[in-house]
């Protein structure tokens, strides 16, 4: 249970984060800086796949101890 609430605050956290990472490739594809802004954009997908994959981790943790 406590596991599964970890990965849940975790998985906020990085969908937070995957945020500030959008945030930052519209200022630099603003800036005209297209490989920057491209390489930001693949880490915020990257980060926010992380998020989901601990989401669903976190569910079938719940399911099992249920």
């Amino acid at each position: 249970m406590m596991r599964s609430v970890f990965y849940e605050v975790l998985a906020v956290a990085m969908f937070l984060g995957s945020g500030y990472f959008f945030f930052r490739s519209i200022e630099f594809l603003a800036g005209a800086d297209y490989v920057s802004g491209l390489a930001v954009v693949v880490v915020g997908v990257a980060v926010m796949r992380t998020a989901l994959e601990l989401t669903r981790l976190s569910v079938m943790l719940r399911r099992e101890g249920s």
